[in-house]
């Protein structure tokens, strides 16, 4: 058996993790899109449109600033003394630890961020040209 990493010891981690955490994942995925409605909400009632240089602007702060925040919570299992002595003496290496941080805070977060993003951006882009057709002033 290998000490420092192990596939299958990786992917019970991995599967442990997003059960332990899939509730608030999925609040944040829907603060996630409620946060990019209200910001997107407020381009186009404060008259800045959604131009695509705007959208990109829109989406890389928001990347920056909510992954930001996703991330400040990876070791949260660390701040409390008995939750913490839990996580650490999971039978799985520090290495495999890490890569399951890093995994769900960069790719699974970008993926999320980028999936939702684009999907409130295109719905906010056919909302915009369905009032320009019903009402062209």
């Amino acid at each position: 058996m290998n000490q420092v990493f192990s596939f299958s010891r990786w992917g019970s981690l991995m599967q442990r993790h997003f059960l332990e955490n899939k509730r608030s994942f999925l609040y944040g995925i829907l603060c996630l899109i409620a946060a990019i409605v209200i910001t997107l909400g407020f381009g186009l009632i404060n008259g800045h449109g959604l131009n695509e240089d705007s959208l990109v602007n829109i989406y890389l702060i928001g990347l920056y600033l909510v992954g930001a925040v996703f991330a400040s919570s990876a070791f949260d299992a660390l701040q409390k003394k008995e939750q913490g002595i839990a996580y650490l003496t999971l039978p799985a290496s520090h290495l495999e630890k890490l890569v399951t941080q890093i995994v769900y805070n960069l790719i699974f977060f970008t993926l999320v961020y980028s999936l939702c993003y684009y999907v409130v951006g295109e719905l906010f882009i056919v909302w915009v040209k369905h009032l320009a057709i019903s009402d062209p002033e």
